[in-house]
């Protein structure tokens, strides 16, 4: 995200600052399921096919796996279950899929989204559609569900991106500790295919977004000018650039966790 800021001049000089500094700075994809190929024969598990370094894979750690009454079914390119029923959305529900996050020994993980594409049955989607929904939990008990359900008419369909940045509990998460992310869904019919899907290769049924980076890098205590019009004096009645970076105590570049403003002024 590029802000332009507010900025103060004397008559005689223009400047133009472009904000470099922004939230979630070197965020990005983390973790992604690309389900192309996927569904011809019984799945309980899928590896992730795109996965943060960073983060901890072995034993099966990058998996989307399925709670107890969500089975597999039948779906081209798809992840999916007759398990989810018309039952509504619960914690205590064992019809969910899902995924684990947890940071390698010296890294810490925050999360900023979610990105989901749906396909099942027809008559499971009719209107007023199925209620997706996602749950967060860092103890892999106690569940806490995220936002509201969105409802999705017909197949295949694709929720709209989830805001995680807000959520505290999954900004910074050190090193053992495991973020466990459920899917739960409640559709027309007690029967009926529904899951995550990629409509095309290359398309990821299921991505999350945020960053995993170093466990010694504090949070942002600071605002830094880095750069004045790359270096080079600016002229008067030119305008010129001015990047300004968010750096932690020890001035490490460090996120900001939400938009953050200032005004410069000119001298």
């Amino acid at each position: 995200m590029k802000n332009k800021l507010l900025l103060t001049r004397s008559l005689t000089l223009v400047a133009i600052v472009v904000l470099m500094m922004m939230p979630g700075w070197g965020w990005g994809q983390i973790a992604a399921w690309d389900f192309t190929g996927v569904g011809g024969t019984s799945l309980p598990t899928y590896a992730a096919t795109t996965f943060n370094a960073n983060l901890v894979s072995t034993g099966g750690a990058n998996n989307i796996s399925r709670g107890a009454s969500a089975a597999w079914s039948t779906g081209n390119n798809s992840f999916r279950t007759a398990g989810f029923k018309n039952e509504g959305i619960a914690t205590s529900n064992t019809d969910y899929f899902q995924i684990t996050l947890t940071a390698a020994a010296g890294y810490k993980t925050s999360l900023s989204t979610i990105d989901a594409k749906f396909a099942g049955t027809a008559s499971f989607c009719v209107s007023p559609g199925v209620a997706n929904q996602f749950a967060y939990s860092l103890d892999g008990t106690t569940f806490t569900l995220i936002g509201s359900a969105q409802a999705l008419i017909g197949t295949p369909a694709t929720l709209t991106q989830i805001d995680l940045s807000a959520i505290s509990a999954l900004q910074n998460i050190s090193a053992g500790t495991t973020i466990t992310i459920r899917y739960y869904a409640s559709g027309r019919t007690t029967t009926g295919g529904w899951g995550f899907n990629s409509p095309s290769s290359g398309v990821n049924g299921l991505a999350i977004g945020g960053i995993v980076n170093a466990a010694s890098a504090g949070g942002p205590t600071k605002l830094a000018i880095t750069s004045i019009n790359g270096g080079t004096s600016p002229s008067t009645g030119t305008p010129f650039n001015v990047v300004v970076q968010s750096q932690d105590g020890s001035s490490v570049p460090a996120n900001v966790v939400a938009d953050t403003y200032f005004t410069l002024s000119l001298a």
